[in-house]
């Protein structure tokens, strides 16, 4: 999809009003209503080679081509978010507002592992407010996306409820570092990187993936802001590495136990700093229980420099706590 070289202006908005409840009909309109002035379409410049001249050359055009959807977060530096798997080219980035609006955008880090790219856009300073953050959903909660698909001229809304949190899809790839919400209504294709929000307007996820036909996968807003700032201090994000090996035990219908267990300890690696050993439960990271590696990775910061508390079981069932420092 191709458009014209855009022109700069800015806009601003007024103050938000209370929501009705979800039960009422108008609750997706109202929150649209709300979200709207935060959330922007990316398009970037390409080079268009234009054949069959009279002199044998074939000289080059620039356009824009459509990206996906971002939106902003409550950052200093107008920061806006969105799935890193639309930046796969290099070329000029241009933002486009709610209002029509263009100005130029500055890719500021993408974490390939977490699916989450983040931008600024200093031309938006004064018009372009962050989306309000919310608590993770309930499942049966309802919940709306608003985004730019692709081929479309106008962002559209697909609404209904979450049918599960923290879910895992091996699907997404061994790389990815962040369990989804499971959503139960269809996205369109090239809505990636669109707000998902509940029935307040405010932001629960960001949308990376098209479900088969019936659903959508978003990932949870907080872990989106996290790497989103660490992406803005440090330009890059990378899963923390520990050095260990891990095995999933108790995990099956008649258990009733279920436990992370270090099977190895690599010499010299950040858990064998710290005293973690071979045999070991892990029970808790950062003060919360864990019983999967997913949850560790995701209690385990990536931000350089931080410490983050384990509570070990040892065979002989002494418990501990050790501080370790990821690489990340």
């Amino acid at each position: 999809r191709t458009c014209d070289q855009p022109s700069a202006r800015c806009d601003t908005w007024g103050r938000r009003t209370p929501a009705p409840a979800a039960s009422s009909p108008s609750w997706a309109a109202t929150a649209v209503d709300r979200i709207k002035p935060s959330v922007v379409s990316i398009f970037q410049e390409r080079e268009l080679t234009v054949e069959g001249t009279h002199s044998g050359a074939a000289p080059t055009a620039t356009h824009l081509v459509f990206l996906g959807t971002a939106f902003a977060i409550p950052h200093a530096e107008v920061a806006l978010v969105s799935a890193a798997h639309l930046f796969t080219n290099e070329g000029t980035l241009w933002i486009r507002d709610s209002s029509g609006s263009w100005q130029r955008g500055v890719l500021k880090g993408v974490a390939a592992q977490a699916d989450i790219a983040v931008l600024i856009c200093p031309g938006f300073r004064s018009s372009l407010r962050g989306l309000e953050i919310g608590e993770q959903p309930r499942p049966g909660a309802a919940a709306l996306a608003y985004a730019w698909p692709q081929h479309c001229e106008q962002p559209v809304v697909c609404s209904g409820v979450v049918q599960a949190v923290n879910q895992w899809f091996p699907a997404l790839g061994a790389d990815h570092r962040s369990r989804v919400l499971h959503l139960g209504f269809a996205a369109l294709p090239g809505m990636s990187g669109g707000p998902v929000v509940d029935e307040n307007g405010l932001a629960v996820g960001m949308l990376v993936k098209k479900y088969e036909d019936t659903g959508a996968l978003a990932l949870p807003i907080k872990h989106v802001v996290h790497v989103a700032e660490i992406l803005l201090e440090y330009g890059k994000w990378s899963a923390p590495v520990l050095g260990i090996s891990l095995r999933e035990e108790g995990h099956g219908p008649l258990e009733s136990d279920p436990r992370l267990v270090v099977t190895g300890v690599r010499p010299g690696g950040p858990a064998a700093a710290a005293g973690l050993q071979a045999g070991d439960v892990i029970l808790e990271a950062a003060g919360i229980r864990i019983s999967r590696s997913v949850e560790l990775a995701e209690k385990l910061s990536g931000r350089p420099g931080a410490v983050t508390p384990l509570k070990l079981r040892a065979p002989d069932g002494k418990e501990r706590t050790v501080r370790v420092m990821p690489i990340p």
